[in-house]
């Protein structure tokens, strides 16, 4: 099942705390700039929680052995988490897995229910300014943008749909790393119990096609 497989890739007990944000980012963007929006992000939350929040990021959180596993679970992780949070930097709309991972955001209303927050780094283009199309991102290993763009092209709409979806949130644009937020609304509780398992239906197709 995936909540149970999800549990096991994040090494966490049933009763540890669940991520306070899920870190969507592309690892061709400046170091040093997704850092400094982080950790800018993680002090404004430790000042109105009281505490140091725990994050979901790949590059910490994926074994290596199990990631087939983990990318099949990529909705539950993002279900989990009480925040996906976007680092928008310059090259993230050229990056494919960025996108998915950001529709499958959408896809699950994380926007609609509040729990997305994007942050714009230096170089980002303006609102407005981004433009996002799948037939031109690219993935690390050319074996998962095979994979990838064979699977969207089901995708109701095709390629285009989902390339519009994508572009229309990045152009849409938010608050620039860095600048001052206003105050918080109560942090949001994650799905739990039943909810939690409900994943939505296309993203979790999607995750099954992608591991064919």
């Amino acid at each position: 099942s995936h909540p149970v497989a999800a549990q096991r890739v994040l090494g966490l007990a049933p009763w540890s705390p669940r991520p306070d944000a899920f870190v969507c980012h592309s690892h061709h963007d400046s170091a040093a700039d997704r850092w400094a929006a982080l950790s800018g992000w993680c002090e404004a939350f430790a000042v109105r929680h009281g505490r140091q929040p725990t994050l979901w990021i790949d590059s910490v959180c994926l074994d290596s052995v199990s990631t087939p596993e983990a990318i099949l679970c990529l909705p539950a992780y993002l279900r989990a988490s009480r925040t996906v949070l976007v680092l928008q930097g310059p090259t993230f709309a050229e990056r494919l897995w960025c996108a998915v991972e950001l529709w499958s955001a959408l896809s699950l209303s994380v926007a609609k229910e509040g729990r997305l927050e994007t942050l714009r780094l230096a170089g980002c283009p303006p609102p407005g300014a981004t433009r996002f199309d799948a037939r031109s991102a690219l993935c690390t290993v050319p074996s998962d943008r095979a994979r990838l763009l064979t699977v969207l092209r089901a995708y109701p709409g095709g390629l285009q749909a989902f390339s519009q979806e994508v572009g229309e949130h990045l152009a849409a644009g938010t608050a620039a790393a860095g600048a001052t937020l206003g105050p918080a609304p109560a942090l949001p509780s994650p799905p739990s119990g039943a909810a939690t398992v409900a994943l939505d239906a296309s993203a979790r197709s999607f995750s099954h096609a992608i591991m064919q």
